[in-house]
């Protein structure tokens, strides 16, 4: 990485757990392991809202953030469009990239490339161009 001048790493926050626990503290454990292995290296590891641990709510990525130091976040638009959100209860709506985004202390943003959207008759994520979707990227790009 290195070598490359690598200056941003994505590491996830592993797989989401069907049960109540979703086993925080080895998580955060093991991410502060990834993070450290990059830290003093003049790369930085970023979170990216995905289909992980951070990204089942915008409360559960900053308590990854709280828990590992160091850490940045790259923010999809897409992510929330077609994830529940877990900080609510059962049934999980959907939950929203304006939301998601508002800027709150400790995070980094990226800009998005690309928003996604999930057909509500096949049941399957649709990509479009920024702005034709419903991930909100003109009114988040506005912020910028």
């Amino acid at each position: 990485m290195q070598r490359l001048g690598t200056k941003l790493i994505r590491i996830m926050s592993f797989a989401v757990r069907d049960a109540e626990d979703q086993m925080e503290q080895e998580r955060f454990r093991r991410v502060r392991e990834l993070a450290a292995a990059v830290h003093g290296r003049r790369i930085t590891p970023v979170h990216e809202n995905c289909m992980n641990y951070g990204g089942m709510s915008w409360q559960h990525t900053l308590k990854l953030i709280e828990n590992v130091p160091g850490l940045k976040l790259v923010f999809d638009t897409g992510h929330p469009v077609f994830s529940d959100d877990r900080s609510k209860p059962k049934p999980y709506p959907k939950q929203s990239a304006w939301e998601f985004y508002q800027p709150r202390e400790g995070t980094h943003r990226l800009r998005p490339h690309q928003g996604r959207l999930l057909d509500a008759a096949s049941k399957q994520s649709v990509f479009t161009f920024p702005g034709e979707g419903k991930a909100d990227v003109r009114g988040l790009s506005a912020t910028w």
